[in-house]
């Protein structure tokens, strides 16, 4: 019904159908059917995106970069008509546009185990509905990460100052990639910890949501409260 164009995605859900009733069937852990599901969801989009490439010449990081550059253009055509274009703003568009064309893969990483958490919560809600019974996630509240992820983040952070990547270089393109990836994690950690807290003294379900809300756009404060999590262990003190 879609066409040649819904193949691509008709073959991945396929293959994750199959993985998610492989890791029931072998009774895998929920959280293990979410990383092979974000993984096998991963190395779909990259094998899909070499393929438009490839065979089709089309190449959807270079049109996304090309649409940010108009809109860079937009903006600042805009701004010089009203005669109110600040100093050094195309500069700072210039550094945004490098930083989203350099942190490209990150961001696929997170939107793919992202979106394979959808998948596996609602998939996992249906077999539940057919009389399974699946696997289910620890609670979201007692999340903690691993102590090795605070080295690595503080490595990322501070390997800058002493070894200045060169621009487009292997070298900042990790820093940049592992630095986005290990601050979402840390974002992540917050919330969790908020939530535990909230538990802890009795606040009402409301109270969580809307602080929760909070915490994302209070996105800063909320990584510092994931560091500080998993260095310090300050659920100890509560």
């Amino acid at each position: 019904m879609g066409g040649g164009v819904i193949v691509p995605i008709a073959l991945t859900f396929g293959v994750i159908g199959f993985i998610i009733g492989d890791t029931i069937s072998l009774k895998k852990t929920k959280l293990y059917t979410f990383m092979a599901t974000g993984l096998t969801l991963l190395l779909s989009l990259v094998l899909t995106y070499v393929a438009a490439v490839l065979i089709f010449g089309v190449n959807v990081i270079d049109k996304m970069i090309s649409g940010l550059q108009q809109t860079q253009e937009f903006i600042s055509t805009t701004l010089v008509e009203f005669g109110e274009l600040p100093e050094n703003v195309l500069a700072q568009m210039d550094d945004i546009i490098a930083f989203y064309e350099l942190a490209i893969p990150s961001f696929i990483i997170i939107v793919s185990f992202g979106f394979a958490f959808l998948i596996v919560v609602l998939n996992l809600f249906v077999v539940k509905r057919f009389g399974y019974d699946p696997p289910r996630f620890p609670l979201f509240r007692n999340m903690k990460l691993p102590v090795v992820l605070l080295w690595s983040y503080l490595f990322v952070m501070l390997l800058p100052l002493f070894a200045t990547p060169a621009q487009g270089s292997t070298m900042e393109l990790t820093i940049v990639n592992a630095s986005v990836i290990l601050r979402f994690l840390f974002f992540i950690q917050g919330i969790s910890f908020l939530h535990y807290y909230l538990n802890e003294v009795k606040l009402p379900k409301w109270l969580i949501v809307i602080s929760t809300l909070v915490a994302i756009l209070l996105s800063q404060l909320t990584v510092l409260l994931g560091v500080l999590d998993v260095g310090m262990n300050i659920r100890a003190w509560i």
